[in-house]
């Protein structure tokens, strides 16, 4: 089940692209527009996590991050502070009240991400969860010197997910080659990870495999960052009348 997070914030601009982000990156957003429904969803749905508008009309972020860590019920809760405000003097509170980070505006979407991944799975020391957008388009895997042209459908900095009939064994160790926008083709040794075979879950996942990158050049890490980060919010970017959100 995808973890649940709660926005705050009187900017419905902010709400709705921080929104559609969240839920590309795989989280459950609930949208509110001030602190009292902060505590009102809180205390009717829960949270995983919770993103605060510093400056609210409506009882303010720093209000409501003081009155959830008074609370034995919501201490534990993580709190994300963001803001326009820069003052260090503003920094200084937020952080002494115990917000796990704080954030300005506009939001950038690897940091947002980064922060995250680290509120979610850093104590567990979890792999980090690169950010995966669709691609559907060919990738060339090489296996013991026999290529295999593969659709791609999904990509993200750390690898890909290519769909085959017949995956290969996991631990398996492959060449890639990947054209991205622009014609640009981009080459990494890899290594399967995991496969989801024939009769696994068509729901969720077609049969194929994921393939980690193994060695991945900072050149062509890069390109798959720009890549990545441009797919995810590109249409965001563009339409949004006012900018919260930039790459």
């Amino acid at each position: 089940m995808s973890k649940k997070i709660i926005i705050a914030d009187d900017n419905s601009f902010v709400l709705m692209y921080t929104g559609i982000l969240l839920k590309r990156f795989e989280f459950q957003a609930l949208p509110v527009k001030s602190g009292v429904e902060v505590l009102q969803q809180i205390a009717l749905k829960g949270a995983d996590a919770i993103m605060l508008d510093v400056h609210m009309q409506t009882m303010d972020g720093i209000s409501v991050l003081r009155h959830l860590k008074d609370d034995k019920k919501t201490v534990d809760i993580p709190v994300i502070m963001i803001s326009v405000d820069k003052s260090a003097e503003t920094v200084n509170v937020c952080r002494e009240l115990g917000c796990f980070d704080y954030l300005f505006k506009p939001i950038k979407i690897e940091m947002l991400h980064e922060v995250l991944q680290k509120c979610f799975y850093g104590k567990k020391g979890t792999d980090r969860k690169y950010i995966r957008v669709p691609f559907n388009k060919r990738a060339v895997v090489t296996y013991e010197g026999k290529s295999h042209e593969l659709f791609v459908e999904n990509i993200s900095e750390g690898g890909i997910y290519v769909r085959k009939h017949e995956p290969l064994p996991v631990g398996s160790k492959v060449d890639i080659v990947i054209s991205l926008e622009g014609g640009a083709l981009v080459r990494s040794k890899g290594v399967v990870v995991h496969v989801n075979d024939l009769f696994g879950d068509f729901l969720k996942m077609s049969p194929g495999m994921a393939i980690q990158f193994s060695e991945l050049g900072k050149q062509e890490s890069e390109a798959f960052n720009q890549y990545v980060q441009k797919a995810i919010a590109k249409d965001l970017l563009e339409e949004q009348e006012e900018e919260v959100i930039e790459q």
